[in-house]
């Protein structure tokens, strides 16, 4: 019996050891998945700051603000601005109602844009492709919040003009009525 007791202790304290001494061993990946936050909130008093500038070439395109609602635009839109700031102060980079237009000034000129398509993601998240003659746009949008009937959103803009590279920039948004 005490024999039995002893094998028992010592195959107990060898269990105990072996899977205490378990580790998983990892290495950081060379290109780890995003970390995509979660907001259950469904209220936001400002839209947020992206939290990192995109770093890469100088641009090829000229992107300007404006203020100016362009005439088709006529009740329910969608606004973007390069930061939160410019946002709430009126000076937009991107605008789209929901008629398949949208609009940028590129180049020195207000350039109007047609929908090819577009694509609800998981996670509140949005891609579109826009064209026009000269260019060729894939704007990316997360949605961030809800205020009142308006839906905050972050994203960035991809211009690819004709005959120069891609220029991309960080947005913030919102659509609404």
């Amino acid at each position: 019996m005490k024999r039995a007791k002893s094998l028992f202790s010592s195959l107990f304290l060898i269990t105990v050891l072996t899977f205490s001494s378990c580790k998983q061993n990892s290495t950081p990946s060379d290109n780890p998945d995003p970390v995509v936050a979660v907001d259950d909130s469904t209220e936001t008093v400002n839209p947020i700051e992206p939290v990192e500038p995109i770093p890469g070439t100088p641009p090829t395109v000229d992107i300007a603000t404006y203020s100016e609602y362009p005439e088709e635009i006529d009740g329910c839109a969608c606004y973007f601005g390069r930061t939160a700031s410019q946002l709430s102060e009126g000076h937009y980079v991107f605008m789209t109602n929901y008629e398949k237009k949208a609009f940028m000034m590129l180049d020195g000129e207000m350039r109007v844009f047609e929908l090819i398509g577009s694509t609800d993601l998981e996670g509140g998240r949005l891609m579109e492709t826009w064209s026009n003659e000269n260019y060729q746009m894939v704007v990316k949008t997360t949605e961030t919040g809800q205020v009142d009937e308006t839906w905050q959103s972050i994203g960035t803009i991809n211009i690819k003009p004709t005959d120069k590279d891609v220029t991309e920039i960080s947005v913030v948004g919102e659509c609404g009525c």
